[in-house]
């Protein structure tokens, strides 16, 4: 919690990157998916 109070907006940054990371993966698979359907 201390991390917070030191580095305010750091911790929803991190978890924007890592949802923005998981986005990018699940497309990435849902586009292979359909690539490989045709």
């Amino acid at each position: 919690m201390l991390s917070r109070i030191d580095l305010p907006g750091a911790r929803p940054l991190m978890f924007f990157e890592a949802g923005q990371l998981l986005l990018q993966r699940l497309r990435m698979r849902a586009w292979h998916a359909s690539v490989g359907a045709d």
